[in-house]
C-alpha cells in the first residue's frame, strides 16, 4: 500500500477536502528541478540563499472554489509545520489591459494552489502534494521525489544573443521624458516611472538552469524567481518587497532612488554618499515612503520606520531603502491590501491614476508582469510578495528585458537613460552578444 493512501484511509474527507501530503527529504537538488521544468505545463520558482524559505511549486490544483474555507484543509503535519510553507502561489500584472500578444500565456491576476512544492525553510526540507478528496498523482509524486536525490552539477551553457531591436532609442527615450517633465510642470503629476524594452534574439536555445544559476551567484540580497505558464518563462533577481506577512505583523520599504556602484570601495561609498545628499532623489524616495505610510495608515495605528534612509547596495546599482513595519488586525485581508497597495509609485507614479494613463498611452510596448508582482502565501496569514524588476521574459526565440527609472521635478533626461543602463546589466550581463 502506497504512503498516501495509507495515510487517507485513517482520515475522513470528501472531494472538496484539501490534503496536503507532506514527505520530508534530504537537502533540495534544485538544479535536478530546475533541469525538467520544461516537461511541466507551469512552475513557479522563488529562491533566495539568504532567506529561509525557497520553493519550486510545479503544476496547479484545479478547483472552481479553490479559495476553500481553511477548515476544510487536512494533513500528515502539524499547524507549526503547515504555517512555514506555502499554500498559495501566483503573480498580478502590472496593468490588465494590453496592446499585443507578448504576455498571452499569463493571466492578468493568478493565485493558485500547486499540485506539488519541493520546498526548504531552515533546514526543513519537504516534499509537498496538495489534492482534492483522493485525486492524487502518486506517480508524479514519486517521479519529483526521485529528482529532488538525483545528484548533477552544474553545465553552465554559453547563451548567445543578438540585439534585435530597442523599443526606443536615446533621442526618443529624451523626448518622453521631456513629455513627462511637462505634465509634471504643469502640476498634472507628481511622478511617473518610464520603462524600456530591450528585445533579443537567442542565438540557442534559452537554459533556465543556467541562467537561474548565474543570478543566484550574482544577484546579492535578491529574490530570484521564475513563472513559467505554457511557452514562456518570466524571470529576474528582484530587489524590491512589495511586503511580507507574518500573522499580525506587516513589514515592507520604501525603495527608490538609484546611482551606480563602483569596484573601489572609496568611489563607491562617495557615490553611496552623494545619493544620500541628492535632493531630487530623496524626493523621489519620500513621494514612495509617504505612499506606503498613507495605505498603512488605513490598517495600522502602529507603523514603525527609519526617519532617514539606508544604502541598499546591489551588485550593479545602490537604492535609498526606508523598511517599515505594522501591526494590523486580524480582519486583513492580503489580497485586498496587495491590490490596494500595488503599484507603488516605486514603479508606477503620482497620483497613481494619472501616471497609469500617461504610462499606458506612452510606453511602445506591454509591461506584463514587468513592475507586477510575484509571490506566495497561506491560510495563517504569512506570505511574501515581490515586485517583478530586474527582470525579463523569454517567450519562443526572443529575450525581452525591462528596465524603467522615476521622473520627477529636476530629473535630467541623459542621465535617467544611463539609469536604465545600469538596471538593465544584471539580465543582459548573463548573455553574450
Amino acid at each position: 500500500m502506497s504512503t498516501i493512501t495509507n495515510y487517507l484511509k485513517n482520515e475522513n474527507f470528501n472531494s472538496n477536502t484539501l490534503i496536503s501530503f507532506f514527505q520530508r527529504i534530504e537537502p533540495i537538488n534544485i538544479n535536478a528541478i530546475i533541469n525538467h521544468s520544461s516537461e511541466f505545463e507551469n512552475t513557479f520558482t522563488f529562491f533566495n540563499s539568504r532567506n529561509k524559505i525557497n520553493f519550486i511549486a510545479i503544476e496547479e490544483v484545479e478547483s472552481k472554489n479553490i479559495f476553500f474555507n481553511s477548515h476544510n484543509r487536512i494533513s500528515n503535519v502539524d499547524k507549526n509545520t503547515l504555517e512555514k510553507f506555502p499554500l498559495f502561489v501566483g503573480y498580478k500584472k502590472f496593468i490588465s489591459k494590453s496592446k499585443t500578444n507578448l504576455w498571452d500565456d499569463f493571466s492578468d491576476n493568478k493565485w493558485y494552489i500547486p499540485k506539488f512544492i519541493i520546498a526548504q525553510n531552515d533546514n526543513d526540507y519537504f516534499l509537498i502534494h496538495n489534492f482534492l478528496g483522493n485525486m492524487y498523482d502518486e506517480e508524479k509524486f514519486n517521479y519529483l521525489n526521485s529528482l529532488t536525490n538525483k545528484k548533477s552539477s552544474i553545465k553552465f551553457v554559453e547563451q548567445r544573443v543578438r540585439i534585435n531591436k530597442s523599443d526606443i532609442d536615446e533621442l526618443n527615450w529624451k523626448e518622453k521624458v521631456k513629455s513627462a517633465l511637462n505634465k509634471i510642470n504643469k502640476n498634472e503629476l507628481e511622478k511617473v516611472v518610464i520603462a524600456r524594452k530591450v528585445e533579443l534574439e537567442l542565438s540557442n536555445e534559452f537554459n533556465l538552469l543556467t541562467t537561474f544559476n548565474q543570478l543566484l551567484n550574482n544577484c546579492n540580497d535578491c529574490i530570484i524567481f521564475s513563472v513559467k505558464e505554457s511557452n514562456s518563462i518570466f524571470f529576474g533577481a528582484t530587489p524590491e518587497k512589495l511586503f511580507s506577512i507574518n500573522k499580525n505583523i506587516i513589514n515592507t520599504e520604501a525603495l527608490a532612488g538609484s546611482i551606480e556602484r563602483s569596484k573601489n570601495e572609496t568611489e563607491d561609498a562617495y557615490l553611496g554618499n552623494q545619493l544620500l545628499r541628492d535632493p531630487k532623489e530623496l524626493n523621489e524616495q519620500k513621494k514612495v515612503l509617504d505612499y506606503i505610510l498613507s495605505i498603512l495608515s488605513n490598517y495600522s495605528s502602529d507603523i514603525k520606520f527609519n526617519e532617514i534612509p539606508f544604502i541598499k547596495k546591489l551588485n550593479s546599482v545602490q537604492h535609498l531603502q526606508t523598511k517599515i513595519n505594522a501591526t494590523i488586525s486580524s480582519e486583513f485581508e492580503i489580497l485586498k491590501f496587495l491590490n490596494e497597495i500595488h503599484p507603488t509609485p516605486a514603479v508606477c507614479g503620482l497620483p497613481k491614476e494619472g501616471a497609469l494613463e500617461f504610462i499606458y498611452e506612452t510606453e511602445d510596448f506591454d509591461r506584463g508582469l514587468y513592475a507586477g508582482v510575484i509571490g506566495w502565501y497561506n491560510n495563517f496569514n504569512i506570505g511574501e510578495f515581490y515586485v517583478g524588476i530586474r527582470s525579463a521574459l523569454q517567450k519562443e526565440n526572443k529575450l525581452n528585458v525591462f528596465a524603467g527609472c522615476g521622473i520627477v521635478e529636476g530629473s535630467i533626461p541623459e542621465k535617467e537613460f544611463f539609469e536604465t543602463e545600469i538596471k538593465l546589466k544584471p539580465i543582459l550581463s548573463l548573455f553574450s552578444l
